[in-house]
């Protein structure tokens, strides 16, 4: 009697989770809201959808679609508009990273967001406080957008405390992820020539990738891979950076 009980609790005990779990789910599905976000102005045109749920990646623009010597900075919602009127928290999406549908919600029309993409003439590029360079090929070097976007947080906060940095100078933090083979990547850090500071990448970051450093260190823990982070430059800044990353603290943010 006791066991037949047991089941008879136990089954209505299952029925009771599956019946929250569904409602809860067709909760979220009502209040869910999605969209199609469509990249223009490169070959071949890209689409990806997202939700208030689900986020989307972002692409980047093919070399010979950029026009001269102009660069290209990443995606916005509005169209003809100049580098220095961008609301940069609301109005852009970073090229290789993730566009969230709270991002471009109040662009969205007809169920779809059009971006296009932001270019900047050589001679208005920013002049960056810091700019952190990784790997974003995640099964190489650990680290994913979602684990960068968490480690920014770390080292802002370290930038603030121990470098004493001004809301200015966050603001002129540069963090990009760098795709594509090694040679590959390299290349496009010295296209780019400003990056101060390199993480997941390997020992051949200076000979196959040729990238100039100054310094590098391995044994690095990253997304569970142990990988180099190298310095490129003299800032004052980059250096208290790159030895942070080589504490515990430093481990421990990346980790």
């Amino acid at each position: 009697m006791k066991n037949t009980i047991k089941k008879i609790m136990a089954t209505l005990s299952f029925g009771f989770i599956s019946v929250v779990s569904l409602s809860g789910c067709s909760m979220l599905k009502k209040w869910e809201k999605s969209c199609d976000v469509e990249f223009v102005g490169g070959t071949p045109f890209t689409t990806t959808h997202v939700t208030t749920f689900n986020n989307g990646l972002t692409p980047t623009v093919a070399a010979e679609d950029i026009p001269t010597d102009h660069k290209f900075f990443g995606w916005t919602a509005l169209d003809n508009v100049h580098f220095s009127d961008i609301n940069f928290e609301n109005e852009y999406v970073k090229p290789n990273g993730i566009v969230r549908y709270s991002q471009i919600q109040n662009y969205v029309v007809d169920g779809k967001v059009t971006m296009n993409p932001l270019f900047i003439h050589k001679d208005e590029l920013p002049t960056y406080y810091l700019v952190v360079g990784w790997y974003a090929k995640t099964t190489t070097s650990g680290l994913s957008e979602t684990q960068i976007e968490k480690w920014t947080v770390d080292l802002h906060a370290f930038l603030r405390s121990e470098c004493d940095a001004t809301d200015e100078q966050i603001g002129l933090v540069s963090i990009r992820g760098y795709n594509g083979d090694v040679a590959a990547m390299g290349g496009l850090i010295n296209d780019d020539g400003d990056v101060d500071l390199l993480i997941g990448v390997g020992n051949n970051i200076n000979s196959t990738g040729g990238v100039s450093i100054i310094e590098k260190q391995g044994e690095i823990p990253m997304g569970g891979k142990s990988r180099y982070i190298a310095r490129l430059t003299d800032k004052e800044v980059a250096i208290k950076v790159y030895e942070w990353l080589k504490t515990p603290d430093g481990h421990e943010a990346l980790a």
